[in-house]
């Protein structure tokens, strides 16, 4: 399992409902309840269950507010986006379901790409740059994390089944990414 996702200490039932909507709809994902554990913790949890990864949501005026991404080995983060805001699969009236024979596809440059080659290694999905959902069907993919650029933020992140062109979890705005050191 490459990702663990679990939620800054005290979440609200928003976050925590994105949180689980977002492990459906990734691959190979779990979603922990955080408690009272420290972030050492939450990584030695995610090595135990076998995760390479560990995505932390924060929150912000209730919702998600940034999402943090850590390497749980080397215990460094990788990543570290801010949301402008969220939409719940459910809010869109689809329902959240699992990314299978995905891709990870970018319509961007710069930050953009740099989310979307995180994102690529985190969840072992090969990553391509702004292919049409024809094209896509086409090589085999059934599913994609859409990666496109927005005018006055960075971009948005779908969940998308190339078949139907349904939504299949939640719609996320990332307004910048922060530098990582």
């Amino acid at each position: 399992m490459p990702l663990l996702i679990t939620t800054s200490r005290r979440p609200t039932r928003r976050v925590r409902s994105f949180c689980k909507e977002l492990a459906k709809a990734l691959p190979s994902t779990v979603y922990v309840n955080r408690g009272k554990m420290s972030l050492d913790e939450v990584l030695l949890e995610s090595l135990g269950r076998g995760a390479d990864y560990a995505l932390i949501v924060n929150v912000r005026k209730g919702n998600p507010g940034r999402l943090d991404l850590y390497h749980a080995e080397s215990r460094r983060r990788v990543l570290s986006a801010v949301c402008l805001g969220v939409k719940l699969a459910r809010e869109m009236g689809a329902s959240a379901s699992r990314i299978d024979r995905g891709v990870v596809v970018v319509e961007g440059e710069g930050d953009l790409e740099v989310l979307g080659k995180a994102l690529s290694e985190a969840l072992r999905l090969p990553m391509v740059r702004g292919r049409g959902r024809d094209e896509l069907v086409e090589e085999g993919f059934r599913s994609a994390i859409r990666l496109s650029p927005r005018r006055g933020y960075l971009g948005a992140i779908n969940f998308v089944d190339l078949r139907t062109k349904a939504a299949k979890g939640p719609l996320i705005r990332i307004r910048r990414l922060l530098p990582v050191g």
